[in-house]
């Protein structure tokens, strides 16, 4: 019989499998950058700061890596100038959708191991565990 660690432990195995892959921990977060931009449209950089909860030199390094990808560009607002706009690019869309296909093909490929009734049944699991809501350690802010 498998105790809740051993099945905890496959858990993070298996998230650093699904997730760690294709990018390193400074490549999450402009990854991170990136999605927001994508799924919210423009943000300020104190907005995208607060969402991510990183310090301003952190978000400077971050956003100007991102601009030398040609990734974002940063624009003043047009009713505070001092307000920076963090707009995705074209080529930042562009990277945004290539990773989520890869990610796409990964999953698909991960999965397939499993035969119809297999995932059901992982998937059942799964609804289950989310259902019990958040871990009894944590807290919400």
């Amino acid at each position: 019989m498998k105790s809740s660690q051993d099945i905890e432990k496959c858990i993070h195995q298996l998230v650093k499998i699904l997730y760690g892959k294709k990018r390193n921990k400074g490549q999450l977060s402009q990854g991170k950058i990136l999605k927001i931009l994508y799924n919210n449209g423009d943000m300020s950089q104190k907005e995208m700061q607060e969402k991510l909860d990183i310090q301003s030199g952190s978000m400077s390094e971050l956003i100007n890596k991102l601009e030398n990808k040609k990734f974002i560009i940063r624009l003043k607002d047009n009713y505070d100038r001092r307000k920076v706009i963090l707009h995705l690019t074209e080529e930042g869309r562009r990277d945004v959708e290539r990773y989520r296909q890869e990610y796409q093909n990964q999953m698909t490929h991960y999965f397939d191991i499993l035969d119809q009734d297999e995932k059901e049944t992982l998937y059942e699991i799964l609804i289950k565990l989310l259902d019990q809501g958040e871990l009894p350690h944590q807290t919400r802010e």
